[in-house]
């Protein structure tokens, strides 16, 4: 993805992004290494960037119904991937390794819409700017199908994976502002 150069900090273009430094099959699953590109603080993201995302799987986990926000159940009350202190020891960098056993019969199927965002806890606003989606299948033969990150056009208000990435946010964590 090509970034023009610029030494201010502009609300009005987008520089923010994605950039994937990992992605493989594993045996059961995927892993994945995402860094947040253009990542900064302002009086609009006093909290600078976070890493949210929305599970769609036919064998949940953690008692969820799919689509899901991820982690679930939720390790704090906040609808971000990582925790307040988890988040500072790795600003906008985000890793996962999701898995699931074989089944006995058929195939389960595992996508994930990861959502960088700037965040303002105070007002629990929150506004995604960059969207990528990846996941995975295994069959009951053991074998893992994977589908690469694709960049979405999330950011775009417009886009369907965008509006279905906010509603989820929405509906799990409603006392906060998704756009």
């Amino acid at each position: 993805m090509t970034r023009d150069k610029s030494t201010e900090v502009s609300l009005g273009d987008q520089d923010q992004g994605t950039s994937v430094s990992t992605f493989n099959g594993t045996a059961n699953g995927v892993e994945i290494e995402v860094d947040g590109v253009g990542c900064f603080t302002s009086t609009d993201f006093p909290d600078g960037f976070r890493w949210t995302q929305v599970i769609d799987t036919n064998a949940p986990l953690g008692g969820a119904s799919s689509p899901y926000v991820d982690p679930h159940p939720n390790d704090d009350t906040k609808p971000f991937y990582w925790t307040d202190a988890e988040e500072a020891s790795s600003p906008c960098h985000f890793k996962d390794t999701p898995s699931r056993t074989p089944p006995a019969s058929g195939a389960i199927y595992w996508q994930a819409t990861l959502g960088l965002n700037g965040v303002n806890d105070a007002t629990k606003t929150v506004k995604g700017f960059a969207y990528l989606t990846y996941g995975f299948t295994i069959d009951n033969a053991s074998k893992v199908t994977t589908r690469p990150p694709d960049l979405t056009g999330g950011a775009d208000h417009r886009s369907q994976l965008g509006v279905n990435h906010r509603s989820q946010l929405t509906a799990e964590f409603g006392g906060w502002t998704f756009s």
